[in-house]
């Protein structure tokens, strides 16, 4: 039998065309790229996590020459708020990166989509995720589903 998956999402040209919150939480994930340790590969990595609240916790990546010891963005900024969380719950991730000073993709890798699910398992919701396809356009996916549909999941 043949089956067929769709994925859905939306996709803005403009950050002037995200509404004013999303707006904000790519902001937040643009600053976080100040922080990034990337000695090794050149590609800062930025990540913003924002709760239900509306507060954000923000991580970068962290290189380590002893690969692959380091940690992506998504899963520094998903931790911190996970140990900050006290039962709140995260509603949305933004994703911004940069090489060679220029905006780049940044989309997240399967490590970072895993702890996405789990995170939307604690909450029993799904997150709105915010992925740079660029300097100024972004796709913006609700729920982890749609980027990784073949996620391990308790069965």
């Amino acid at each position: 039998m043949k089956k067929q998956l769709t994925i859905e999402f939306e996709e803005f040209e403009a950050l002037n065309e995200l509404c004013e919150k999303d707006y904000e939480l790519v902001m937040e994930a643009r600053q976080a790229l100040q922080s990034s340790y990337s000695p090794y590969s050149k590609f800062r990595v930025g990540s913003a996590v924002r709760f239900q609240d509306g507060e954000i916790v923000k991580g970068s990546n962290q290189e380590n020459v002893a690969y692959p010891s380091g940690m992506c963005a998504e899963r520094v900024a998903l931790f911190a708020a996970g140990n900050d969380a006290k039962q709140r719950k995260i509603a949305a991730i933004a994703i911004a990166a940069m090489k060679d000073g220029c905006f780049v993709a940044a989309k997240p890798c399967g490590a970072c989509l895993q702890t996405m699910l789990e995170t939307e398992k604690r909450a029993k919701a799904s997150l709105t995720i915010l992925i740079a396809l660029g300097e100024d356009k972004f796709a913006k996916v609700e729920g982890v589903k749609n980027l990784m549909p073949f996620a391990f999941t308790d069965f």
